[in-house]
C-alpha cells in the first residue's frame, strides 16, 4: 500500500511539473563580480540536482578509494578500526586453535588500536599463559586494568583463573582476598574463592565462607550441604591429629570439643559428622563424652552407624547403655547392629551368655568378620579354644572371601590345543 502510494505522489510531482514547464519557463539571473547566470527556473533546477548527484558520486568514490587503501594501509580513523576488527577475530581464531603466538600477537595488535581493549588484551593474557610465557601475561593484564576505567574486577578475576589453572593457589587466594575486600558480594568472586579454599585445604576460612555461600546462593543446595559436611568432618579430625606427638589426649579431646561446640546446630544434627567426631572422641578415650552425644543424637534419630559406635564406647553407667540398647531393639526386632552393641556392652558388664547369645543371634541374621571375632575374643576369654580358633577361622574367610569379591584374581587362559 505505501509503495503505490509514494507511485502516484510521484506521478502527481511529475505531472505538476511538466504542467508548470507548459504554462511559464520562468527566468533566472545570478550577476557576480562580472559574470552572469541566466536560464529557466527549471533548467536551474536540473542543474541543481545534476551537481548534488555528482557530489555524492564523488564522495562515494573518494570513500570507496580510501576503504580499498585502508586494507593495506590504515589511513583514516575508521580504516584502522576494520583492521582491528580483523585482527582481534583471526586472533581469537589462533586462540581457539591453540596457536599461541600467533594469537598473541594479533590480539595484543588489535588491543592497541580496537574498539575492545579490555577483551583483546585478556584474551592475549590467555595466550600468553598458555604458551608460558609469564612476563607477558602480568604486562598484559596491567594493560587490561589501563585500558578502560573500572576493570579491576575483571581483571583480577581472570588473573585468578590463571593462577588456578596453573596451580599457584596461594597466589590466587592472595588475588581473590584482594577482589573480595572490593567486591565482597561478588558471586563469582565467591566461587573461586571456595575452590581455592578446596584445593589448599583451607578448612577455616571455608568455614567462615559457608554462611556467605548459603545466603548468596552461589552454589546449589546439594552442593552447599556436600561441602559443608566435607568442611565439618575435616576440622574435626585436623583438631583429633593435631600435635598428636607432643599434645596429650586430654587436650587434643579439649581441641575437638571446642571445635564442636563452635559448629552450628545443623551440623550436630548431621549422623556422618556426628560419627566422625565420635570416631575422633574414641581415638582419644574420651569414652564418657561419646556415649553422651550418640546416646543424645540416638534419642532424636536412630542410624545404624551410630549404634554400632555406641557398642565401643565405655560410659559412666553401662546398665543405662544396655536400657538404651534394649528399648531400641523392641523398636527394630532383629536388628542386627543393635545385637552386636548389646553383645559388646554385655562383653563389659561380664555377662558372657548373654554376649554369646546376643553374637551368635547376630550371625543368623548377618555373617560378618566383627561377629566372628568377638565370639573368637570370649569364647578364647572362657577356654573354649577349639571353638575360638573355629571363629577366628569363619571371620578370616570371610574377610579372603570379600577381598577376592572386590579384587577378582584373573584366571589364565589355557593355551589352544
Amino acid at each position: 500500500m505505501k509503495i503505490f502510494f509514494y507511485f502516484l505522489l510521484l506521478l502527481l510531482s511529475i505531472a505538476a511539473v511538466i504542467t508548470g514547464m507548459n504554462q511559464d519557463q520562468g527566468y533566472v539571473r545570478i550577476a557576480w563580480d562580472g559574470m552572469v547566470f541566466e536560464s529557466t527556473v527549471w533548467m536551474f533546477f536540473v542543474f541543481i540536482g545534476i551537481t548534488f548527484l555528482g557530489y555524492k558520486v564523488l564522495r562515494w568514490l573518494i570513500a570507496l578509494l580510501l576503504n580499498t587503501t585502508g586494507w593495506v594501509v590504515p589511513i583514516t580513523s575508521s580504516s584502522r578500526q576494520q583492521r582491528a576488527k580483523r585482527q582481534s577475530v583471526r586472533g581469537l581464531n589462533c586462540l581457539i586453535n591453540g596457536q599461541w603466538d600467533n594469537a598473541q600477537r594479533l590480539l595484543s595488535k588489535s588491543a592497541e588500536q580496537g574498539e575492545a581493549p579490555l577483551i583483546n588484551y585478556l584474551a592475549a593474557a590467555r595466550a600468553a599463559f598458555e604458551a608460558g610465557d609469564s612476563d607477558s601475561v602480568s604486562e598484559y593484564l596491567r594493560k587490561a586494568d589501563k585500558s578502560v576505567s573500572g576493570a579491576k574486577v575483571g581483571v583480577g578475576i581472570a588473573q585468578a583463573q590463571l593462577q588456578l589453572s596453573a596451580g599457584q593457589f596461594e597466589q590466587a587466594l592472595a588475588t581473590l582476598q584482594e577482589l573480595r575486600r572490593k567486591v565482597p558480594r561478588h558471586q563469582y568472586v565467591l566461587k573461586l574463592l571456595k575452590q581455592v579454599c578446596i584445593r589448599l585445604n583451607d578448612w577455616d576460612q571455608l568455614a567462615e565462607l559457608l554462611p556467605i555461600l548459603e545466603r548468596r546462593k552461589v552454589i546449589s543446595d546439594d552442593e552447599l550441604k556436600d561441602l559443608q559436611q566435607r568442611t565439618w568432618k575435616a576440622l574435626l579430625e585436623r583438631a583429633c591429629q593435631r600435635n598428636k606427638a607432643e599434645d596429650k589426649e586430654e587436650d587434643r579431646a579439649s581441641a575437638i570439643q571446642a571445635v564442636w561446640d563452635s559448629f552450628p546446630r545443623q551440623a550436630k544434627h548431621e549422623v556422618s559428622v556426628v560419627e566422625v567426631y565420635v570416631r575422633c572422641l574414641l581415638k582419644l578415650n574420651a569414652h564418657v563424652v561419646a556415649e553422651k552425644v550418640v546416646r543424645e543424637t540416638l534419642n532424636r534419630k536412630y542410624d545404624d552407624r551410630l549404634i554400632k559406635l555406641y557398642g565401643l564406647t565405655a560410659g559412666k553407667d553401662v546398665k543405662k547403655q544396655l536400657a538404651l540398647c534394649d528399648q531400641l531393639l523392641a523398636s527394630y526386632s532383629d536388628n542386627p547392629e543393635i545385637m552386636l552393641a548389646l553383645g559388646r556392652l554385655c562383653l563389659r558388664s561380664e555377662m558372657w551368655g548373654k554376649a554369646r547369645n546376643y553374637f551368635e543371634s547376630t550371625l543368623k541374621i548377618r555373617k560378618t568378620p566383627e561377629v566372628y571375632n568377638e565370639l573368637g575374643r570370649l569364647l578364647a576369654h572362657l577356654g573354649d579354644h577349639q571353638q575360638s580358633t573355629e571363629y577366628f577361622r569363619e571371620g578370616l574367610a570371610l574377610v579372603a572371601r570379600s577381598d577376592v569379591t572386590k579384587y577378582p584374581i584373573p584366571i589364565a587362559k589355557q593355551p589352544a590345543a
